[in-house]
């Protein structure tokens, strides 16, 4: 038993280690700057809060008047004051590092300083993720979980930007984890823990809220629990409302136009189709196919799992607020986020199912997570030929279709060639991230 609980935390020791080496890798370079200048919007507003205790960053919002231009980076900003298209948690923490590292001045923020943040957040949550899915479906499938939300190249690529999103998913990883344990210890000082991380996601970006409505919605789901959810939306209201208390207090007036502005964005279908018809790391569209598995894997086990609500919940959640706020006229790939735990996770559960049961699904995987990670490793340097690709097509269903035979004599040798496939479809990952190039 002592081997077996120190195999298993080498196991996530390695996966951990490899997650955070593919994260930092190029992290300061790729994406690009620019890709997206919110990154240095939340590092201003940190490092302005908390040099003169005024909120003040860039913003292109129009309705500001009390502004000025600022040369950095090669870029022109529109700093103003007081600013208030986010709330400040974000920024608080990246430039509370820039400042610590001696970047005092807005000209001195570096991409290699604010992204060490999201690095780190995303390799802590490779932690959370597997330690969620232990809880609910076992070692197994929390290591493969783990090990495709380490090494999937859209999954990394998006951890190193410094963006919001990135708190948030450690935030509802740990919501529920903490929850989940609440379910077995019914300990009290969890439901004004779990309130306290409602409140923080809240105060780190305004649809963080999907994290107390996701908890919310467990709470109700379980008739023993409901009598928690006075405590627990208290203690979330509580922390949440400082956002609106300080924007009422700095100028009432500014604020709630700015909410108002925020509030008339175009949104509209496009919204949810986009997360498939242009899938987008940040500002540019990146067709990867473990994305659409993850899809494929998720809508399996939302089907089939009725039994943890925790995922159902969170998911549907954020889905809801998703399609609610997210302007359908832009290409903000960072909205998209907060859906890969939930894609990792089922990802891990189907890769679980089908390598023990082979299927037809196989071959969804090898089409969709197999052919595009060839395609950005191989076929990105030496091309692809149509006979090459046919071969590869015949090769990803041959061994599958026998399957529909139950042949049990087979079995052993079906499931070995996935195996096969599947430990060279991770290496690949992890060729795929060590020379992305974001699209320019």
């Amino acid at each position: 038993m002592k081997k077996l609980i120190n195999f298993r935390t080498l196991a996530v020791l390695l996966i951990f280690l490899l997650g955070f080496f593919l994260r930092l890798h190029h992290y300061d370079v790729y994406p690009q700057r620019g890709a997206t200048h919110d990154e240095f919007a939340f590092a201003f507003l940190g490092i302005n809060f908390l040099k003169t205790g005024a909120p003040s960053s860039w913003s292109n919002i129009p309705l500001y008047q009390n502004k000025y231009y600022l040369k950095a980076n090669d870029t022109r900003y529109s700093i103003v004051t007081p600013y208030f298209d986010h709330p400040p948690l974000f920024g608080l923490l990246t430039g509370g590092v820039a400042l610590l590292r001696g970047e005092t001045e807005l000209e001195e923020v570096n991409l290699s300083t604010i992204r060490l943040i999201p690095v780190i957040l995303g390799s802590l949550s490779i932690v959370l993720l597997f330690k969620l899915c232990q809880n609910l479906y076992g070692f197994r499938v929390a290591a493969i979980s783990a090990l495709v939300f380490a090494t999937v190249p859209t999954y990394v690529v998006a951890s190193r930007m410094s963006l919001a999103e990135n708190l948030l998913i450690p935030e509802l990883l740990l919501a529920l984890i903490l929850f989940e344990r609440f379910i077995r210890k019914r300990e009290k000082k969890l439901v004004y823990l779990l309130g306290l991380i409602a409140g923080l996601a809240f105060l780190t970006k305004f649809i963080g809220i999907f994290i107390y409505l996701s908890l919310l919605l467990l709470f109700l789901l379980k008739p023993k629990l409901r009598k928690e959810i006075i405590p627990f939306s208290l203690t979330a209201f509580l922390i949440g409302s400082f956002y609106f208390l300080y924007g009422l207090v700095i100028n009432r007036e500014l604020f709630l136009e700015i909410l108002a502005f925020q509030g008339a964005r175009e949104v509209g279908p496009f919204s949810f189709f986009n997360l498939f018809l242009a899938p987008a790391i940040v500002n540019k569209i990146f067709v990867d196919g473990w994305v659409y598995f993850g899809w494929a894997a998720l809508a399996v086990l939302l089907y089939k799992d009725r039994k943890h609500f925790e995922i159902t919940a969170a998911f549907f959640s954020y889905l809801f607020l998703f399609v609610l706020t997210v302007d359908q006229r832009d290409l903000h790939g960072w909205y998209n986020y907060p859906f890969y735990p939930f894609l990792a996770m089922a990802s891990g559960k189907l890769i679980e199912e089908i390598t023990k049961t082979p299927s037809l699904l196989n071959i969804v995987f090898l089409l969709t997570a197999g052919l595009s990670t060839v395609s950005l490793t191989y076929f990105s340097v030496f091309g692809l030929s149509s006979s090459l690709f046919r071969l590869l097509v015949v090769i990803s269903f041959l061994p599958f279709f026998i399957t529909l035979f139950r042949i049990k004599k087979l079995d052993f040798l079906v499931k070995s060639v996935f195996i096969f496939y599947l430990v060279l479809i991770f290496f690949l990952n992890i060729v795929a991230v060590l020379h992305y190039v974001h699209p320019a």
